[in-house]
């Protein structure tokens, strides 16, 4: 039993371990979950891997007593090593720290754009000497740390090439609160790494706010219109109330304005996508409408649309006389006989009486084109004939007001008239 005890005793007298701490170089801050490795001196082969911790450290337990070599490989960092001695049953200490790789590139932080939301897009430039020393690869580091380059999320930007160029990418899902971001260029030639070059850190703020976007305005009627938005944030605290504000008076209007000038329009329900239809709406004024969006901080707006009810139709009272306020066919030339049915079937307004007009009629209404609009400077279809017995009808031009005739199948505008008491 003496004896075995002696070997046990001896086994563990010929082991001996490692500790270290891996920082960087120009800040002493410890590196926390890099890989260092461990090789015999001898024949440089790979006996062992372990990680750091959050403080740095790191440790290698019960290696047998001989010369070693220690390795930890970074990104953008050159390689660190260190050559350590184990003694029988003592702790040999092996700190080592990470030198920044450097290249000949100048990089620009530039400042943070289209902060909205959870969302924002990272700005940067950089510069060479010469083409062939542009960078492989741009992007940023970007983190709530005042120190991005050591606790930070990298993106890549799109490619750019040249001499000098600027870069950018665009990054959702932060949270709100003070976030910091760096701009890098990395330049990698086949297998060997220049190294990385780096701008200044920038900071920027995310609210938290909610945001929403005004879309753009549909069916629009003779006395309606459907108001469109979509939330593009919902905020954080969430929304609590979104909808439309709109007004013929403010051309930007709010939810603080008079109730009298300005209409508020919320709509219930959690879809990011939401609508309202509005009706009561004038002829011929401008409508000024806003998506909107409130949490228990703040209102945001959409920006401002704009939309107009334009008539359907003109009204020659003294002579009887209802004009449609656009050429049928949506003002394209049309030959007589088609011209003459889409007169006679079109039902705006809610109309059905429709008609072509006479040539007298035609003459009234080129009398008064201005006031009616929308008429172009081409011959128009009357429903007279030239002859009453051939397919010739007359048409009066809205440039000069000659008149003439045409046989049916020539294609001409027209513009639909109904008789009224």
């Amino acid at each position: 039993m003496c004896v075995l005890c002696g070997c046990t005793s001896d086994m563990e007298d010929a082991t001996g371990s490692i500790y270290g701490v891996v920082s960087y170089s120009n800040s002493a801050e410890p590196v926390k979950g890099v890989g260092v490795e461990l090789y015999n001196a001898r024949s440089m082969s790979l006996l062992l891997r372990t990680t750091t911790s959050d403080d740095g450290s790191y440790s290698f337990e019960e290696i047998t007593s001989g010369d070693y070599y220690l390795q930890v490989v970074s990104e953008g960092y050159k390689t660190a090593s260190y050559s350590v001695s184990v003694e029988p049953g003592r702790q040999a200490r092996a700190d080592m720290q990470l030198v920044e790789k450097t290249i000949d590139i100048s990089v620009s932080t530039l400042a943070v754009s289209n902060v909205a939301g959870a969302g924002a897009t990272f700005n940067g430039s950089y510069k060479v000497s010469y083409f062939n020393d542009a960078p492989t690869e741009c992007g940023f580091i970007y983190s709530t740390s005042s120190k991005p380059k050591v606790e930070g999320t990298k993106v890549v930007a799109e490619k750019v090439t040249g001499i000098e160029n600027n870069f950018s990418a665009s990054v959702s899902g932060l949270t709100p609160g003070t976030w910091y971001v760096q701009a890098y260029a990395t330049r990698k030639k086949g297998e060997y790494d220049d190294g990385t070059a780096y701008g200044d850190v920038v900071s920027f703020e995310i609210s938290g706010d909610p945001q929403v976007s005004t879309l753009d305005i549909t069916n629009i009627t003779d006395v309606s219109a459907t108001l469109n938005g979509y939330v593009e944030y919902a905020g954080d605290p969430k929304y609590t109330e979104k909808g439309f504000i709109y007004s013929k008076s403010y051309t930007v209007p709010t939810i603080d304005d008079p109730s009298d000038a300005t209409t508020k329009m919320p709509v219930s329900g959690s879809a990011n996508e939401f609508s309202v239809v509005i009706d009561g709406l004038e002829i011929n004024k401008t409508y000024y409408v806003r998506a909107y969006i409130t949490n228990q901080n703040v209102t945001t707006y959409g920006d401002v649309k704009t939309f107009k009810i334009n008539p359907k139709y003109y009204v020659l009272s003294e002579e009887g006389l209802m004009v449609q306020a656009d050429d049928i066919n949506s003002g394209k030339y049309t030959r007589w006989d088609v011209a003459y049915a889409m007169c006679e079937n079109s039902t705006v307004g809610g109309f059905d009486d429709w008609r072509m007009p006479t040539i007298q009629e035609l003459i009234i209404l080129y009398l008064h084109k201005d006031e009616i609009g929308n008429f172009k400077d081409s011959y128009y279809w009357s429903a007279d004939k030239v002859y009453s017995d051939d397919n010739y009808y007359k048409c009066l031009s809205f440039e000069d007001g000659s008149l003439i005739g045409y046989y049916y199948t020539k294609e001409w505008r027209v513009r639909a008239v109904r008789t009224i008491k």
